[in-house]
């Protein structure tokens, strides 16, 4: 699999988890990030390809915390914003992340891959 070059320009995914995608504009969590540059597009495969829990758990980590960039519209209980990627690794560190969190986590990794892919189309370009 090809890798995009690692632009500046802001990407934006609006994750499907829990029907955010059909909540109105102004309530959807909107995730920003950057395109993953060669190196971490290919540790988080060989991560991956490991199927070991914890060194996937820690590279999701560094992934998030590098890549995701802002978040628009997360509130934990009590209202407590999550706005980047390292805001949610500080919240999951402290405990106080919710367990569900992990497949909206999951989500936004994998689109932040696809994200990050080169297409068959521009492959042949």
């Amino acid at each position: 699999m090809l890798v995009r070059q690692r632009s500046e320009e802001k990407k934006y995914i609006v994750p499907t988890w829990r029907g955010n995608d059909k909540l109105p504009e102004s309530e959807k969590i909107v995730v920003e990030v950057n395109t993953l540059d060669c190196a971490d597009f290919e540790y988080l495969n060989e991560a991956r390809l490991t199927r070991s829990p914890s060194v996937i758990h820690a590279m999701s980590i560094q992934i998030f915390a590098k890549y995701v960039t802002g978040i628009r519209n997360l509130l934990l209980e009590g209202g407590l914003p999550i706005t980047n990627g390292k805001d949610w690794i500080t919240r999951v560190a402290e405990g106080v992340m919710p367990l569900e969190m992990a497949s909206l986590q999951g989500e936004i990794l994998a689109e932040l891959v696809v994200i990050s892919s080169v297409t068959k189309a521009e492959e042949k370009n």
